[in-house]
């Protein structure tokens, strides 16, 4: 089930001015107190110019997230995203998870690193996420990266920090896929709470095509 599914066209750009919209509002004959506070958006192509050096950080580029080995395990049952920030999910029922980066068709990678978080029984997660850092993440858990070349996964060893990896090796397809796998025993805590992670995140550095 995707998590979030970028369209890398496509940019969405936010903004906000005080400038006066030259209109009033009028609710049951009384006019409001104007703040002149306005939410401007904009959806427009990317367009960068041939040659042009770009650095796409981490978060830029929003994985595909899916669980399970198999189309018929890959139900929507088994994750969900309840991160406020977008950059969280929830595991259920499922104990292995692929996050599947598309790396953008207007870039010609040159560098591209990868970082992977620890992943917490759920209630446990919501500490984390409160700055709680005296709980401990989970035992049993491994996580892999994608090998295009060979067709097998590679573990990576660090965690919560960036760790460069090959495109030709680990992307040759276009995409990049980070895989976690959780069989360490389980206890009553996963079965009842379910299981949360810190989506991994991609950066690269290249130029535009």
């Amino acid at each position: 089930m995707p998590v979030t599914d970028i369209d890398f066209s496509e940019v969405s750009i936010k903004g906000i001015n005080y400038s006066d919209v030259g209109y009033s509002l009028t609710v049951n004959g009384t006019e409001g107190e104007m703040f002149n506070r306005n939410i401007i958006s904009l959806n427009t192509q990317i367009n960068f110019r041939e040659g042009t050096e770009l650095v796409l950080p981490e978060g830029f580029i929003t994985p595909v997230c899916r669980a399970g080995t198999s189309e018929e395990q890959m139900h929507d049952q088994y994750i969900e995203n309840r991160g406020y920030d977008g950059k969280s999910v929830f595991l259920y029922q499922e104990n292995i998870v692929d996050f599947t980066f598309k790396l953008p068709e207007y870039l010609d990678v040159d560098t591209m690193a990868v970082k992977v978080h620890p992943v917490y029984h759920e209630h446990e997660f919501y500490e984390i996420r409160n700055m709680n850092h005296s709980v401990q993440p989970m035992q049993g858990v491994n996580y892999y990266i994608f090998d295009t070349l060979d067709e097998t996964y590679v573990e990576l060893d660090t965690l919560d920090e960036t760790t460069e990896v090959a495109r030709e090796r680990f992307a040759g397809d276009g995409e990049l896929t980070v895989r976690i796998v959780m069989d360490g025993p389980e206890d009553i805590n996963s079965k009842e709470y379910g299981k949360a992670l810190y989506i991994p995140e991609l950066s690269l550095q290249g130029r535009a095509n």
